[in-house]
């Protein structure tokens, strides 16, 4: 039996649309927000359109027109989109415009991005100050590490308080520790800065030589209360009694240094977490006082995969702070990929940041990379200027849904014969209108000095190649690092170390 072909019928768009009327559009259906968003995109050249004299987020998507804001409108930025939605392209504008601006730059790559290092890199040789740009790349050739001689032993412990996770967590049992954990480092780091004058020997300012420094301690603290616990014995093994009488500080000085045997046990641990630091190549090169002060480019490129990586940005985070608490910067910090390392110093301090000189853009995928509420809020509230690409997160999109505000728009009903108008509320940016956006370089912008959001499309710098990391993933310089061996020995008598007052008991003499 044979079928007639038929060719397939045209879909009209009638019926696919809400009726609109004179008390505002029709509701939202996915038709009419592909027909009026999903737009196709228009080539234009970034570089033309970068202001000194207004910040530039794109083509207004309607208009087709720049649009720009007032610099003083946005204290710090965020920008949130998944990846290959072009959230590289408008941080690119935002390195062109402090370049113009005479700012310092520092950029927090931790997923070894190709194409930011070339715009920065091309923009610096058309300004004749490509000597400007300092790269840090993990793990061969890191060189920043956060050691800075200027800095007191209260300011360098902080900075490994928050990196090794040590700050107070609302957590009253987990707390107890960190307590003592955090007071026996900043006793350790006072030591350790000071090794010269406390102990007569000088260590190399880098995490090898501290970890070192901290297994020396517990190795010579549990000689001296294994030395004690022999020696007090009738009929002590003196085998045991030479092998603990060797020391790798001067005993004397050691015993100054107070020290308690209950100690022993927080000191192994915090050797283990510094171990961690020690595995990459981490030196020190780089002043961020560069950036923050002398317009310099420093480009740290980290590894999001990597935990040391990751606690050495935010090392980099506390120094930033740290230094520009106590000297006015003028820098933007660029922080790629924040979630995997922001903290709760890092969200606190955007509300005062800003007055010290210092303006973070902050990107990430989504907001539910943000899971403690006590850094995403402040981050929310903090940074007014906000570029939102299209998303694939619920709560992303409720945010954006929430906070776009409400229309008036036409519901109408019918009922046999009677139609019904009227109008309602819709939000102006609901979840069916974002996912008609393009899947890249079209953002909504919310700012807090504009009561409605803007839909921008953006578009690349060119660039001549990708950037060539080969050079900078050669191990290029290893610093020294400060070992010691037992050169000290203990005369055979009893050593009173401990806090604990004990009975005198008879010394042996030889």
């Amino acid at each position: 039996m044979f079928f007639a072909k038929t060719k397939p019928q045209k879909t009209s768009n009638f019926g696919q649309y809400a009726p609109s009327s004179v008390y505002g559009r029709g509701l939202t259906s996915v038709q009419s927000a592909q027909d009026e968003l999903f737009n196709e995109h228009i080539p234009f050249k970034p570089l033309n359109l970068i202001s000194i004299e207004k910040q530039f987020f794109g083509l207004e998507l309607h208009s087709k027109q720049p649009f720009y804001m007032p610099y003083e409108d946005s204290t710090h930025l965020l920008y949130c989109g998944p990846t290959r939605s072009a959230k590289g392209v408008a941080l690119s504008h935002r390195v062109v415009e402090a370049f113009k601006q005479g700012k310092g730059v520092i950029i927090i790559d931790p997923k070894k991005d190709d194409f930011l290092p070339q715009v920065i890199t091309e923009e610096l040789q058309r300004q004749n100050r490509i000597d400007d740009l300092v790269i840090a790349s993990y793990p061969n050739n890191f060189s920043y590490s956060g050691f800075d001689k200027s800095d007191t032993y209260r300011e360098f412990a902080n900075k490994l308080i928050v990196a090794l996770d040590l700050a107070p967590s609302g957590d009253p049992k987990s707390d107890f520790y960190r307590r003592n954990e955090r007071t026996l480092l900043k006793k350790v780091v006072d030591i350790f800065l000071n090794s010269l004058s406390l102990l007569d020997i000088e260590f190399e300012m880098n995490y090898k030589s501290l970890a070192n420094f901290i297994k020396y301690l517990y190795l010579d603290l549990s000689a001296t209360q294994n030395y004690n616990h022999e020696i007090s014995k009738n009929k002590p093994n003196m085998d045991l009694i030479e092998r603990y009488s060797k020391r790798y500080f001067d005993p004397d000085l050691f015993q100054k240094l107070e020290l308690s045997f209950d100690e022993i046990s927080t000191l192994k641990g915090l050797h283990q977490t510094i171990l961690e630091l020690c595995d990459a190549n981490i030196y020190t090169q780089i002043d961020i006082s560069d950036a923050l002060y002398n317009g310099k480019v420093i480009y740290i490129q980290a590894d999001q995969l990597d935990e040391a990586s990751l606690k050495m940005l935010k090392i980099l985070q506390v120094d930033i702070i740290q230094k520009a608490k106590k000297k006015r910067a003028n820098c933007i910090v660029i922080a790629d990929e924040v979630s995997f390392y922001a903290t709760k110093t890092l969200s606190d301090s955007l509300s005062t940041i800003a007055g010290f000189g210092v303006h973070f853009i902050l990107a990430l995928q989504d907001l539910a990379q943000l899971n403690d509420e006590t850094i995403k809020n402040p981050i929310l509230s903090n940074c007014q200027t906000k570029l939102f690409y299209k998303s694939s997160d619920i709560e992303t999109l409720e945010y954006i849904e929430k906070i776009s505000g409400l229309e008036l728009v036409t519901q109408t009903t019918k009922h046999q014969s009677d139609i019904t108008i009227r109008q309602i509320q819709e939000p102006l940016l609901n979840i069916t209108r974002l996912r008609a956006l393009k899947r890249d370089r079209v953002a909504v912008l919310i700012v807090e000095s504009l009561n409605t959001p803007v839909i921008v499309q953006t578009w690349h710098i060119e660039v001549k190649q990708k950037f060539d990391w080969s050079k900078h993933d050669k191990l290029i310089f290893k610093p020294k690092v400060s070992q010691l061996s037992k050169d000290f020995r203990v005369e055979l008598k009893r050593e009173s170390f401990d806090e604990v007052a004990q009975e005198p008991k008879k010394e042996l003499q030889l």
